[in-house]
């Protein structure tokens, strides 16, 4: 009688597992998805931020040049508002990925926000705490209805 419930169980786990691969291949299909959308924005936003800097980095070097150094100020500062721009767009793509439960996505954009933008940024320190943290209470609650049924099955 033991080995026929050990038996018994093992399927049940077995099959509980194979369910679970199955939900969870579908979830990373639709997850790699908006996972390459996200990123082909992320690339046209950095090529967008590249161009503007080297743009201004050449009339910035044409304009010292001629001795009009003045106006170098303004482009530097018209640089720095179109990153702070950028980071403003990123940061409100990422909370809207974390509003979605696309947690993976949202704290990718967030960390491509800290690596090329502003290392500094809170915002996106922020975001990165609380997909950690969301990832942590869904462990959590998915090993406790684990045990859950496996208490059930040894009764």
């Amino acid at each position: 009688m033991l080995k026929i419930e050990n038996i018994l169980t093992c399927g049940l786990v077995i099959s509980l597992f194979v369910v679970g691969c199955g939900k969870k291949q579908e979830q990373t299909g639709y997850v790699e998805t908006k996972t390459e959308e996200g990123k082909k924005m992320i690339q046209q936003e950095k090529q967008e931020a590249v161009q503007t800097k080297e743009s201004a980095l050449e009339q910035t070097e044409e304009k010292v040049a001629k001795g009009e150094p003045e106006k170098t100020e303004t482009k530097t500062e018209s640089v720095k508002e179109k990153t702070a721009s950028i980071v403003k767009e990123l940061i409100a793509k990422a909370k809207a990925l974390l509003d979605k439960g696309a947690y993976e996505e949202a704290s990718a954009v967030a960390h491509d926000v800290l690596k090329n933008y502003d290392s500094a940024s809170q915002e996106a320190k922020d975001i990165i705490a609380t997909v950690t943290e969301k990832l942590k209470t869904m462990a959590t609650e998915k090993s406790s209805e684990i045990k859950e049924k496996l208490e059930g099955l040894g009764k």
